[in-house]
């Protein structure tokens, strides 16, 4: 039998940006920054959870690259990273 080539780093590595999207909530906030950025206190609230759960998920997206945020004085606006969400969604249909 022959050894695979493929690099189990390279798994683990899709696998977590694969995760990073797949829970329900994450999902609400990318549907809700479609029309635009928002702060952390605006997507709580359109969540309908606390902050501090509303941030966990915010650092996820942005740490795996699907959101941008910049600082406007004291607050923190999320947008989505186009790029990075047509590059998983291209990956994703052309392969199934």
């Amino acid at each position: 039998m022959e050894k695979s080539n493929i690099d189990i780093q390279r798994i683990k590595k899709a696998a977590k940006k694969i995760k990073a999207i797949a829970s329900s909530k994450r999902v609400e906030i990318i549907s809700m920054l479609e029309d635009g950025p928002m702060n952390v206190t605006e997507i709580h609230r359109k969540l309908q959870v606390d902050q501090p759960v509303a941030s966990i998920h915010l650092n996820e997206l942005k740490c795996n690259g699907y959101l941008i945020s910049r600082r406007d004085g004291k607050k923190t606006f999320y947008s989505l990273n186009d790029e990075v969400l047509e590059g998983i969604l291209n990956c994703v249909e052309d392969f199934f």
